[in-house]
């Protein structure tokens, strides 16, 4: 499904952990909030450049300060755009804030991720990667 939404010029590499913590969330949701992330680092790449899509489970131990501790299982995309600029990050997630050019975005996409996230009890980071590109990181606490 990404390859074809993607396009051609951008290449998606998978690091995903065959034992992934059970987290509650619909599906659907999940897809929505997954797909609105590649096609924005699509976008910030200019539709060329390469997209990782990791998971890996996280906590007790080394969780970042803003989260509780606990279990989690972690789902990070990166890309090798050119980063969000440092004062975009504070308003990244807000609603109709949007770093593309007038008429190119709604700012809606990275607000619904925010919204699907936090509504299913999850936590998510944005940053960017010390090499270029930035850093999506999604926490959803695990279930037993």
């Amino acid at each position: 499904l990404l390859d074809n939404l993607l396009g051609k010029g951008v290449a998606v590499v998978y690091s995903l952990t065959d034992d992934a913590a059970k987290v509650k969330i619909e599906p659907d949701n999940f897809k929505q909030a997954a797909l609105n992330l590649a096609v924005n680092a699509r976008d910030a790449m200019n539709a060329y450049g390469g997209i990782m899509i990791k998971t890996f489970n996280a906590g007790p131990a080394d969780l970042p300060l803003s989260l509780p501790r606990g279990s989690y299982a972690v789902f990070e995309i990166s890309d090798t755009g050119p980063g969000i600029p440092p004062e975009a990050l504070p308003r990244i997630f807000e609603p109709f804030f949007t770093t593309k050019p007038a008429g190119k975005g709604t700012g809606l996409g990275l607000s619904t991720v925010y919204g699907i996230v936090t509504q299913n009890g999850g936590q998510i980071l944005a940053a960017n990667r010390p090499e270029g590109g930035a850093v999506f990181t999604i926490y959803f606490p695990a279930v037993k």
